[in-house]
């Protein structure tokens, strides 16, 4: 099997505050966290990297979007940005991003060639938006990417179900369950 990576997006307290732009559902939320929790671990005691990725809007036109469109979530400096205390974060790497695309513009692709990971598992929020595009990102960069869809969550579950199979179409594996157990 190639060395792998799991990359949990966007976990933070801003983007699963009830009081956010698109709240989620509580129980979702919980579900989310309880997965993520165990395939953090499950991965970390496989000695398989497991990254962090928070979304920061911390330039002058980021923070503008932030604060216009989305309440303010996520800006650079804010408690808000930091992610949720009920993961697991220990052993585990943080990456910053400022694009829905977590490879654009940040270090993970580096981060991934440096520990020789040819596969990567993604989890997290949100499906459609941030999932998504780091899914693109990882094809475009040659990565196998799965999807761990049973840790993922969205607010547009028609729109998740037709970008789940489009994404199949171009070579990204949709699963449930925990592949490292």
């Amino acid at each position: 099997m190639e060395k792998t990576a799991l990359l949990i997006i966007d976990i933070q307290k801003d983007n699963i505050s009830p009081q956010g732009p698109y709240p989620f559902d509580p129980e979702k939320t919980e579900k989310l966290i309880s997965n993520v929790n165990t395939l953090s671990s499950d991965a970390l005691s496989q000695g398989i990297p497991v990254i962090f990725i928070r979304q920061i809007f911390s330039s002058f036109l980021g923070k503008l979007f932030s604060r216009l469109l989305l309440k303010g979530v996520t800006i650079a400096g804010e408690p808000g940005s930091d992610l949720d205390e009920r993961l697991k974060t220990e052993g585990a790497a943080t990456i910053d991003k400022q694009q829905q695309n977590a490879f654009k513009g940040t270090e993970l692709e580096h981060f991934l060639h440096s520990r020789n990971v040819e596969q990567i598992y993604l989890c997290g929020l949100d499906g459609v938006y941030c999932v998504a595009e780091t899914a693109k990102g990882g094809l475009s960069k040659n990565f196998e990417v799965t999807l761990l869809d049973d840790a993922i969550i969205t607010n547009k579950a028609d729109r998740w179900n037709t970008l789940k199979n489009s994404l199949a179409s171009q070579g990204v594996k949709v699963e449930n369950g925990n592949p490292f157990s």
